[in-house]
């Protein structure tokens, strides 16, 4: 007996030393052997202390425990505790390949986390797949989901491959099957984490798809549970690649992203996110600390780049109906976003364009509009705002079919239209031919005041892209208005130049 204990554990030693060995190897770049599938072994009823990440008994099949190349399937479980704690915990997660988090019950009450180490990067070399998440005998909420944190504040995590969230069947579930990063406080925020740098191309699209929420058959929801330090403003959370999201097709389960969450008043206030694309119908999640008095916000900046046109049906949610968080749209990338949504329960306090193109229509009155750059243009029939400031970038009328039933998209300023520097505002008709609107007239932009603004709105305004018309700008009352008018003929567009030159011939002798 105590020389087959001794041998297994000889065999044990031999392979931690080989996997580390080969872990050496595929850190370095060199050709490694194949990955090892592992399942989660460490049995069904948690307790205060946790499992351990690394111990050879909680692995499937014995002998193991994950390394960075390895594949690891936690799930097929009722994960139910002792009594002594209501988190069933792994600790010390480190890396592995591909996680996948699949059928695991959760009984009311029973919180699933994993716990990283407090050093290092913990790291997801591939991808992440999350399947059923069924939380039976009801009550409970998203809290009750698959929770990574931080072992410490101030951690960096990384995920290279993407992120799917895609429950088959629809269980007993109360909510989404849901992942959580980060905690409610600064115990499990991580400092940063990125998401899908090394994210294949969807086919369907051909664009790189870092995070794919499909609640066809159940909720599917990925929390991003952060916030930033006071006074930091930079994307503590980015993701490289397209956020696709779709709700069932009945509309009964939706696809959900959180981009903010804090608990700990006084230390996060607002969260910063930034996204390649959100693609899809779904909802965008805010929960921050907040009241009427100190409002947070939640800043989603869309880095699509060239050539990814993304197109986003849904609405805004505060998980947290007492919270008084918002949301603020930065449109910086090089491609094009389309946000059209409706039925919000949060408020949006500004959209600010400063690279690519961003179409938008919300419901309701979205904050300041901001052009810094890029272009903006209204979809769905207008974009509404409290007031605008313009220092760059183009306006931007690409819905052909709406000049030709007479009502073009409208940019409704309901306060003061700011211009800020000198120079004009090109107007981007993205190739619409007019011929069958000369003399015709469409209203463009409705402002409460002005600022900035000449009497003659074509020194502030010059029309590009349009096609067999010629531009005239005009305001009417507040509202900015456009007439198409006729080509000259080439031969009386020729006399008209002769007039002209003539005339500057006439002047420059006299003088």
């Amino acid at each position: 007996m105590k020389s087959n204990k001794a041998m297994n554990y000889l065999l044990n030693r031999l392979t931690a030393m080989k996997k580390l060995l080969i872990a050496s190897l595929f850190l370095s770049g060199t050709c490694v052997l194949n990955a090892t599938d592992l399942t989660w072994a460490g049995g069904e009823v948690g307790n205060n202390s946790g499992f351990n990440f690394s111990d050879f008994g909680n692995w499937s099949p014995m002998g193991n425990t994950p390394s960075s190349f390895d594949n690891v399937t936690i799930g097929n479980f009722t994960a139910t505790t002792d009594g002594s704690t209501d988190q069933y915990k792994i600790n010390g997660f480190t890396q592995v390949n591909d996680l996948r988090i699949e059928n695991l019950v959760l009984p009311k009450g029973v919180r699933f986390f994993i716990y990283t180490t407090s050093s290092d990067t913990p790291t997801i070399n591939g991808n992440i797949y999350i399947g059923n998440i069924d939380l039976v005998e009801g009550g409970g909420g998203e809290w009750r989901s698959p929770d990574i944190r931080g072992g410490t504040f101030g951690m960096d995590f990384v995920v290279k491959g993407s992120i799917t969230i895609a429950p088959t069947s629809d269980t007993t579930q109360n909510n989404s099957s849901v992942l959580t990063f980060g905690g409610t406080n600064t115990n499990g925020f991580f400092k940063s984490l990125t998401i899908g740098e090394n994210a294949e191309i969807d086919a369907s699209t051909g664009y790189k798809t870092a995070v794919y929420l499909d609640a066809s058959y159940a909720g599917a929801t990925l929390e991003l549970a952060g916030a930033n330090s006071e006074g930091d403003t930079s994307n503590w959370a980015v993701i490289h690649g397209v956020v696709k999201m779709n709700n069932s097709a009945d509309g009964s389960k939706y696809a959900s992203l959180l981009i903010g969450r804090n608990e700990e008043d006084g230390k996060f206030k607002d969260s910063y996110v930034s996204v390649g694309g959100l693609s899809g119908t779904g909802r965008i999640l805010t929960k921050l600390i907040s009241d009427a008095s100190n409002a947070a916000t939640s800043h989603l900046t869309f880095t699509n780049a060239e050539g990814v046109n993304t197109v986003f049906n849904g609405y805004i949610a505060r998980t947290n109906k007492n919270y008084k968080d918002n949301v603020a749209f930065i449109m910086d990338g090089a491609g094009t976003q389309t946000l059209s949504l409706s039925g919000n329960t949060a408020g949006v306090v500004g959209v600010t364009v400063k690279n690519g193109t961003l179409y938008y229509n919300n419901e309701s009155s979205s904050g300041k509009l901001v052009m810094e750059g890029g272009k903006f243009g209204a979809v769905n029939g207008s974009a509404e705002f409290d007031s605008a400031v313009w220092s760059g970038g183009k306006i931007s009328y690409a819905n052909h079919e709406a000049f030709l039933g007479g009502t073009p998209e409208m940019i409704i300023i309901n306060g003061e239209f700011e211009k800020a520097p000198d120079g004009q505002i090109a107007i981007d008709f993205e190739g619409l031919d007019a011929t069958d609107l000369i003399g015709d007239s469409f209203y463009l932009i409705s402002a409460d005041t002005t600022k900035g603004f000449l009497d003659d709105a074509n020194d502030d305004f010059v029309a590009e892209n349009l096609k067999n018309a010629l531009a005239d700008f005009a305001w009417n009352g507040g509202t900015l208005q456009v007439t198409f008018n006729q080509v000259p003929e080439p031969a009386a567009l020729a006399a008209l130049i002769g007039a002209f030159a003539l005339l500057f011939a006439i002047r420059r002798r006299r003088k």
